[in-house]
């Protein structure tokens, strides 16, 4: 019945998400966060719509006019997000900076009479999954850590109280195993809110420097990125595993979306297994495009609605 539930939801809001481009009018293709976000983000990017609709209508505007609008509109409330968001990380930045001055004049001060006294000490930076990024915030969170010299032990459960929505759930569905392993929380976390091996795969192939970025700073991110996506394929530093992510990644590149997705789905670990994959997927598409072609030279009437694909 869940399954069923949420299948008429989707459904329901796909065909709201058509009637409202129906209304703004246009085929071109409009840019939505539509795909894989969670429903709230849907309504709310549904409502918005709505909304710019009807103040464009009050104004007088249709067809082109009311379309340009809407999207001049989306864009503007866009980009206002983002800036507010900056602003937001630039605070927490500096907030995160001044308790790490704190931290560590009180370690220096400290050290010889509490040598072990900042590892009772948690900091005041919880997650907040509707206005932190959870990638900058990891950053953030080890830099904290090492700073104040916590064992990497701890890491895990440090990192656990601080959590709130999406990803406490992460952390509380875990077992105690898990859980207490930093690299797997931190990699389940980022997994959860959809930073894959592919999403840094294409930050680091598609990285250009910010113009308000140093040359250090953007090497900075390429390396966080290329470790990253090395870390969440499943492979370390080495540099055969380098070489082999390398051509696999090649290989990929040439090869028909269809087949792409075949192979994705399956999660080869190596070149080789990659390469498997794919003459398994092209024999089998070859043994069935025989078939076909053979039923239909005996067959008569017979069309490629039959056609059957792996």
């Amino acid at each position: 019945m869940a399954t069923h539930s949420y299948s008429t939801r989707s459904s329901h809001r796909e065909v709201e998400r058509e009637r409202v481009e129906d209304e703004v009018g246009g085929d071109e293709p409009r840019e939505t966060n539509l795909v894989n976000v969670e429903d709230e983000q849907i309504d709310a990017s549904l409502n918005l719509t709505r909304s710019l609709i009807e103040k464009g209508k009050l104004l007088e505007l249709s067809g082109t006019d009311l379309r340009s609008f809407v999207l001049e509109e989306e864009n503007r409330l866009r980009d206002e997000r983002r800036a507010d968001a900056d602003r937001r990380a630039r605070l927490d930045e500096l907030r995160i900076r001044a308790d790490i001055a704190r931290a560590e004049e009180n370690r220096n001060n400290n050290s010889r009479q509490q040598p072990r006294e900042n590892e009772h000490y948690s900091p005041k930076l919880p997650f907040y999954e509707d206005k932190d990024d959870i990638e900058q915030y990891i950053i953030q969170f080890e830099r904290f850590a090492r700073i104040n010299a916590w064992g990497e032990d701890r890491w895990a459960d440090k990192l656990g109280v601080l959590l709130k929505g999406k990803a406490r759930e992460v952390y509380l569905k875990m077992d105690d195993e898990e859980a207490s392993d930093y690299e797997t929380l931190k990699e389940r976390l980022l997994e959860r809110f959809q930073l894959t091996a592919e999403t840094y795969r294409k930050k680091f192939r598609m990285s250009r420097r910010d113009q308000k970025d140093s040359y250090k700073e953007h090497v900075t991110k390429l390396s966080l990125w290329l470790d990253r996506w090395l870390v969440m394929s499943g492979k370390d530093k080495s540099v055969n595993d380098v070489k082999d992510l390398m051509i696999q990644e090649q290989v990929l590149e040439g090869m028909p979306q269809e087949l792409v997705t075949y192979i994705m789905d399956r999660k080869p670990e190596t070149a080789k297994e990659l390469a498997s994959l794919a003459t398994t997927y092209e024999e089998a598409r070859a043994r069935t495009k025989k078939h076909t072609t053979n039923g239909g030279s005996s067959g008569g009437n017979r069309s490629g609605d039959n056609k059957r694909w792996i």
